[in-house]
């Protein structure tokens, strides 16, 4: 386990495994994968840049994320700011925030 510990050690591990390594891990994986870092490292963080790099890399033609709770749905970055040119489901889950 890598011990993450101050703000200099956080920005390196989150260099380390970008949404481009975890997507990745998650393909050669045969599309199962379980992360389990610590709070605060930054599992929100990674999963928005998983989702950008599935998107705008056309690495998949559908690209579904399923979130325990709405309120983690509501917290994404594309729920937040939905990018342009880029269809998908934005207006309806920003209706029901």
């Amino acid at each position: 386990m890598t011990l993450v510990s101050g703000e200099q050690d956080l920005a390196v591990f989150r260099r380390h495994w970008n949404g481009v390594r975890v997507l990745d891990l998650l393909t050669q994986s045969g599309g199962k994968l379980r992360i389990d870092w610590q709070v605060g490292v930054g599992k929100s963080y990674n999963i928005d840049q998983v989702i950008e790099h599935a998107i705008v890399e056309h690495c998949y033609d559908l690209v579904v994320a399923l979130f325990p709770t709405r309120q983690l749905i509501n917290e994404r970055a594309w729920i937040k700011t939905p990018p342009k040119g880029i269809k998908g489901a934005f207006p309806y889950f920003r209706s029901m925030m």
